[in-house]
């Protein structure tokens, strides 16, 4: 297996190769029998380090495909855009340059104008549930299902990630008031209600915030999860999580593979690919709590926190009230830009607010950020 953890001057793209034997009278049956058994060898690239709560999810991933392949696929990887940069992994998965990766859809929202929706914050949802919920929306919605085949992926796994409705700082921040005038880094149509807090949004793609917080380009670093915070050491520069009561979202994020590479894998390991999907779902409360803890124990070492905002803050009710429909509104706004018909736009929003809040009550999961202010102190 090949680790890529820093930006390489030359990378070997990873291929597919398969070994055909054909032998007099058997040959038929040779080929079919070498083609199932050969060795695929694949790339998974992203943009993020390897440390953080999604490329982990994704290491887990390939690893039991690996074991449950019996070894038949191996894995090349790719952190820390060394293979592709954000904003290339969709369109460099769909075109070979990396057959499977780490992606979020504001990565590329142009091919994912419907998928986009899972940016928008929804009250009541959290991690586990969300993913869960839309592996069922990419398994029901026609809409969603198209787009994802027009940018020529296919979504193996749905990250299940620690609440990303947060902004992190250097200091702890005790009033929302205080955000007031501060540059803070956030994508999507979340940016609006952001804007309605009186912080000033800034577009910084992810292998750049470290820098960006450093240099005091940026005030703080939003729309991001506990692990994620501390995988790619954002926490050394900002060490204080404040989570905002606007609901949880950053939900249409996982791992996708080439729908190329797809057709062109065995039936038997598209199997064992799935298979290994549907564990995950069921392991996936026990894998984000453990990851959560490790992350506050490393967050409370860096001498910082969580601080989790409720609406029993007149500042915090009086934003929330204020955001109302507007941050939907805006999604709505981008995926009529894409020329997204009003039906799919409606039948994927009635969907995503169903299923995230069908999915909401996930037994023996309590959020992280809630556990880690228990044992966060300040002053």
């Amino acid at each position: 297996m090949q680790v890529s953890r820093k930006p390489a001057r030359f990378i070997a793209k990873a291929i597919i190769t398969t070994t055909l034997v054909a032998l007099g009278s058997f040959g038929a049956l040779a080929n079919a029998q070498a083609a199932s058994a050969a060795k695929v060898r694949l790339s998974f690239s992203s943009a993020l380090g390897p440390d953080t709560a999604v490329n982990k999810q994704a290491k887990w991933y390939m690893d039991e495909v690996a074991k449950r392949s019996g070894g038949q696929v191996q894995w090349d990887e790719f952190y820390a855009a060394s293979l592709l940069s954000s904003v290339d992994t969709v369109s460099g998965v769909a075109d070979g340059r990396a057959d499977v990766a780490y992606f979020a859809s504001v990565y590329d929202p142009s091919r994912f104008p419907l998928m986009d929706i899972g940016f928008v914050p929804m009250p009541g949802s959290n991690s586990v549930g969300n993913a869960r919920a839309w592996r069922e929306l990419m398994e029901e919605n026609e809409a969603l299902q198209a787009e994802a085949r027009a940018a020529g992926v296919k979504v193996l796994i749905f990250n299940g990630v620690a609440s990303t409705s947060n902004i992190v700082t250097k200091q702890p921040q005790d009033d929302l008031a205080q955000f007031k005038g501060k540059k803070v880094r956030f994508v999507g149509p979340v940016t609006t209600a952001i804007q309605k807090l009186g912080a000033n949004p800034a577009s910084i793609a992810a292998e750049d915030i470290y820098e960006a917080m450093e240099r005091g380009l940026i005030d703080g670093i939003g729309g991001t999860s506990i692990e994620s915070v501390v995988g790619s050491g954002w926490h050394e520069v900002a060490p204080w999580m404040h989570y905002l009561p606007i609901g949880n979202y950053a939900s249409s994020l996982g791992v996708i593979i080439g729908l190329n590479t797809w057709e062109n894998l065995p039936a038997d390991l598209q199997k064992v690919m799935m298979e290994v999907a549907d564990d995950y779902y069921r392991q996936l409360p026990n894998i984000l709590a453990a990851s959560e803890k490790a992350a506050c124990d490393q967050l409370l070492a860096a001498g910082g926190g969580t601080i989790v905002y409720d609406l029993t803050n007149p500042v915090a009710k009086d934003w929330v009230d204020g955001v109302g429909d507007s941050v939907f509104e805006v999604w709505r706004s981008n995926a009529q830009r894409s020329r997204v018909s009003a039906e799919a736009i409606a039948s994927v929003e009635a969907d995503y607010k169903q299923k995230l809040l069908a999915h909401a009550n996930v037994p023996n999961y309590t959020p992280g950020e809630f556990l880690c202010s228990a044992r966060s102190r300040r002053g």
